[in-house]
């Protein structure tokens, strides 16, 4: 798993939902070494508790999510969790994720 910037996430994952940026902020950005599956740490602006977030691509090549939680207490465990399921999907070796 790799740290990447906010810039580049945003350019291999261009869908997002539109009132997610109201609900959530998006704090860590990650992907695998082939940026195969992505992750992303985010902090839940009402509850002010952690989520995570696993994509991978999609049959039509858009990154969808794959895998999640939410209601997680602090930073770092959403990152301890993250780390886990973006590691065990990248492993699998896929590069299709159908939804």
């Amino acid at each position: 798993m790799k740290t990447i910037t906010k810039e580049r996430f945003d350019a291999l994952c261009r869908v997002k939902h539109p009132t997610a940026a109201c609900l959530l902020s998006e704090v860590e950005w990650f992907s695998d070494d082939e940026e195969r599956v992505l992750g992303l740490v985010m902090l839940d602006n009402t509850d002010q508790d952690w989520s995570w977030i696993v994509l991978g691509r999609d049959e039509a090549g858009l990154f969808r999510a794959i895998d999640m939680d939410s209601s997680i207490s602090t930073q770092e465990e959403a990152l301890r969790l993250l780390s886990h399921k973006l590691i065990e999907h990248s492993k699998t070796g896929e590069c299709v994720f159908p939804q």
